[in-house]
């Protein structure tokens, strides 16, 4: 199995994609529901790969442990976490050194009105490390980081 969580009109043939939005999508291709805790959606170690875009954003910061936590009971050893998100320090970086406006900086730092915390590399790829994973990729994408972690 694999997920695509908080996937919006993102839809991907070869994953169960997650949202807390109403589909029409048929449920081997869509179900709604949380994203930051699956266990109301399979069982520990029953998935292969977790896509994860600007997710992590929407848990408050004290909880985003318990939120990898959570995605890493559900993978497999070996299983792919892949996620991409603002950081915020290329934000500020950016903002302070006039390449965005204050404009772009709002709309990074607040993806969606219910966005709830802001995240650096270091925060996550540290999280990820202490967490049991291994970085296996991990770039910037403009303002953006793209991790990819295996579970060890």
């Amino acid at each position: 199995m694999k997920l695509n969580l908080k996937c919006g009109s993102n839809i991907l043939n070869d994953y169960l994609n997650i949202d807390k939005l109403d589909s029409s999508l048929p449920q081997e291709l869509y179900k709604k529901g949380d994203y930051l805790n699956l266990d109301w959606l399979c069982q520990n170690e029953s998935v292969e790969e977790i896509k994860s875009n600007d997710t992590i954003c929407f848990s408050d910061l004290k909880d985003s442990i318990n939120v990898i936590n959570s995605w890493r009971s559900k993978l497999q050893n070996n299983g792919k976490l892949t996620f991409q998100f603002n950081d915020i320090y290329s934000l500020c970086k950016a903002f302070y050194n006039d390449q965005i406006n204050l404009e772009e900086l709002n709309r990074g730092i607040f993806l969606q009105s219910n966005t709830i915390s802001v995240f650096d590399r270091s925060y996550i790829v540290n999280l990820l490390m202490n967490n049991g994973f291994k970085i296996e990729k991990l770039f910037y994408q403009s303002l953006s980081v793209y991790i990819e972690a295996a579970r060890i």
